[in-house]
């Protein structure tokens, strides 16, 4: 029995990868991943209706054509199409064809269908926050504070010893300023008075005024002999 599976998967795996006996060159993209699968599932055909894997279950070949990368739809494809033949390769084609796009639109389908829950479930657990956030916290906490009016009064405690502490930290800074400015006005007025001081005894100093001007005393004798002479002439 393995020797024989073993036959038949290097059959399944010559007939869809060797281009020369699947025509696959030139084939790239979406396209080609669709003619692997057509190729995957005619191969499987082949398998099913191999008269040595007669003796084998249902779920061997099943789990077999599993393990050679063929989905759960390909493989019950596979088994109706190895019941149903021989058929024209025409109507094989056109139902390959069908199921390939089955299976691409229920892919797309099903990550539509999740996005969608996905979206659902997110707005409604935002939308239950904000309503708890908006209505349901602030009355709970707002019936606990309510129920504790201790922590009340000790709030309103701590707030008032907060701004006595305030208006103690200002009254001392309003002192320091007003001690401060007495002590520049006096040492101003000291200064002052001062200048004052100076500014009058450099006013009433004698020793800053000039002497009384005198006449030297050779000029007061011929000032006399000058009038002796002049007393003389006139007799």
């Amino acid at each position: 029995m393995a020797t024989e599976q073993l036959t038949v998967e290097n059959s399944i795996q010559t007939n869809v990868f060797d281009p020369k006996q699947q025509n696959l060159t030139g084939v790239n993209g979406n396209n080609g991943y669709i003619m692997i699968r057509k190729y995957l599932i005619n191969s499987a055909v082949n398998f099913l209706q191999n008269s040595r894997l007669k003796l084998s279950t249902k779920e061997e070949k099943r789990t077999f054509l599993f393990e050679k990368g063929l989905t759960s739809d390909e493989i019950d494809f596979a088994f109706e199409l190895a019941i149903r033949r021989p058929l024209n390769d025409e109507t094989i084609q056109k139902e390959l064809d069908n199921i390939i796009s089955k299976q691409d639109i229920s892919l797309i389908s099903y990550s539509i269908r999740m996005s969608g829950q996905f979206l659902l479930w997110a707005g409604f657990i935002y939308g239950f926050y904000a309503i708890y956030r908006e209505k349901i916290r602030p009355y709970l906490f707002e019936t606990l504070k309510n129920d504790r009016p201790e922590e009340k009064i000790s709030k309103k405690i701590d707030e008032l010893n907060k701004q006595i502490a305030d208006l103690s930290t200002n009254l001392s800074i309003v002192h320091e300023f007003i001690t401060t400015y007495c002590r520049l006005r006096d040492d101003s007025s000291q200064k002052i008075k001062s200048e004052l001081s100076s500014i009058k005894a450099l006013l009433v100093n004698r020793n800053q005024f000039p002497s009384i001007p005198t006449i030297p005393k050779w000029q007061q004798q011929s000032i006399i002999n000058d009038k002796n002479e002049m007393a003389n002439n006139s007799e």
